[in-house]
């Protein structure tokens, strides 16, 4: 049983080529590949040739000590570490929805350039947390 969440991870990347060599970065974090993460990663590309990898989990056990939740996260660190060493724009952002009705995460972060800053209108375009009631009677 345990506590559950939705939740939604985005990270948006400026070109294919920069989006490859961070992924293959990614992809050799172990515990990237003991939980098999890559593939749970959805890739979209747009038309200005910018490219986002998308994370859905519903009903989830999100605890940040678990191995998987870490694993998935270390996508966002990476980027930051990609931005501060090698000067690539980035955006990340993160939904998530608990149980409890106050507990709700949304936080969009990116890089310190005005590139960035356009990546990160990406994801606030794409990426909301809507409460609705809804009646089937």
């Amino acid at each position: 049983m345990g506590y559950r969440s939705d939740v939604v991870l985005v990270a948006v990347f400026a070109n294919a080529e920069q989006h490859d060599e961070v992924m293959s970065v990614y992809r050799m974090d172990p515990n990237v590949q003991k939980h098999g993460l890559e593939a749970a990663w959805r890739r979209v590309d747009f038309n200005k040739g910018e490219v986002a990898r998308i994370y859905e989990g519903n009903n989830v056990k999100w605890y940040e000590s678990y191995e998987d939740v870490q694993a998935l996260c270390r996508l966002a660190s990476l980027l930051a570490d990609f931005h501060e060493d090698r000067k690539f724009d980035y955006a990340w952002g993160e939904g998530r929805v608990g149980e409890e009705e106050a507990d709700i995460v949304y936080d969009v972060t990116s890089g310190s350039t005005d590139r960035s800053e356009d990546l990160r209108d990406i994801i606030y375009d794409g990426l909301r947390i809507e409460r609705r009631v809804y009646v089937g009677f």
